[in-house]
């Protein structure tokens, strides 16, 4: 329970099994999903230590429950950042694949939008999703690993979901996820930070959340 609770309901059960050499690692198809607290600075300013915890936990409830029943696995919390991830083996396609991972974006921002009507909150979230092959294991120094994913597919979900606050967007995703989702609107062709070449960018604006049927 401890494992799965702080690693993961599927890395919390490789470490159990004694996979924890530094290492071995893994190359897998999956979507990732990298979501930001917007105003988090604004909101530490202005609330108390155990209130800023508590909120926070409330907005990780809410991405957390859209994501996990969808077949994510929230991989890390990186301060006011969660990184998630969907591996493609848990899907029968790349197009469900995608098409969940925008339904969990659009529940996660509805749930944080109506947590705001309950608390004294001005926070928002933003998403970048990009789906491809990532380096999944053990990483870390001789005495402190960590569980983690890395390689061009996380950079460039990470650099999406900053690239929201610049385009307007909750959402930004890449082609090879937005040609899955017609609906989704184009927002040109950008160049993203440590990506060598420019990339097509697709998404949610604001307050929009097209639904799937």
């Amino acid at each position: 329970s401890v494992a799965t609770t702080y690693i993961g309901h599927r890395t919390g059960p490789r470490v159990l099994t004694g996979d924890i050499s530094r290492g071995s690692p893994m190359s897998i198809d999956a979507g990732i999903l990298f979501c930001d607290v917007r105003n988090f600075t604004a909101m530490s300013e202005n609330f108390s230590t155990d209130d800023v915890v508590r909120f926070m936990n409330r907005i990780f409830d809410c991405i957390g429950e859209a994501t996990s029943q969808r077949g994510g696995e929230i991989l890390k919390f990186m301060g006011d950042a969660v990184l998630i991830v969907f591996r493609r083996n848990k899907f029968e396609s790349d197009p469900i694949m995608a098409r969940t991972i925008i339904e969990a974006v659009q529940e996660s921002t509805q749930a944080v939008a109506q947590l705001k009507l309950e608390l004294p909150l001005d926070v928002s979230v933003g998403f970048g999703a990009h789906m491809g092959k990532v380096v999944y294991g053990n990483m870390g120094t001789a005495d402190r690993l960590d569980f983690t994913v890395m390689g061009p597919a996380v950079n460039i979900a990470a650099r999406l979901e900053t690239l929201t606050k610049k385009i307007g967007a909750t959402l930004a995703v890449s082609q090879e996820v937005a040609q899955f989702a017609p609906e989704l609107t184009s927002f040109g062709t950008h160049q993203l930070k440590g990506i060598s070449e420019p990339i097509g960018v697709w998404g949610l604006r604001d307050g929009h959340a097209p639904g799937y049927g």
